[in-house]
């Protein structure tokens, strides 16, 4: 049995936290950093790992391989502002509307993997 698999199984003997929440949680701040608009190398540079891992990650729990370079503005930040409805007139209105059509994607998953951390892990 590998030291993961070790954490997680006490992650769930102790709290009874599942092994796909666990991971989802050691998984967070990756993604967390993407739906921010963080290429995938500031993302491994920041949390000192391999890109591989990053790339990984994105890719288990986002379906998306990651940014190749930083984005201009950030999406969770736009996207929270707008407080999930796109409203006529407001200044962050225009920049919603300037990201990659993927970055709309990745921002409602990663908020919705974030409410399920906010639910089950807190």
């Amino acid at each position: 049995m590998t030291l993961w698999d070790r954490v997680k199984r006490l992650y769930f003997e102790k709290f009874g936290y599942t092994d796909t929440l666990v991971e989802m949680v050691a998984s967070s701040q990756i993604l967390k950093l993407c739906a921010s608009g963080a290429s995938n190398k500031q993302i491994a540079d920041v949390l000192e790992i391999d890109i591989e891992v990053v790339v990984e990650e994105l890719e288990k729990w986002l379906y998306f391989s990651g940014w190749d370079e930083q984005l201009e503005c950030n999406p969770l930040v736009v996207w929270r502002a707008l407080d999930g409805k796109l409203v006529k007139g407001m200044a962050v209105h225009n920049f919603w509307f300037e990201l990659p059509d993927e970055a709309h994607d990745i921002v409602l998953r990663y908020l919705k993997i974030e409410k399920i951390i906010m639910k089950e892990w807190l």
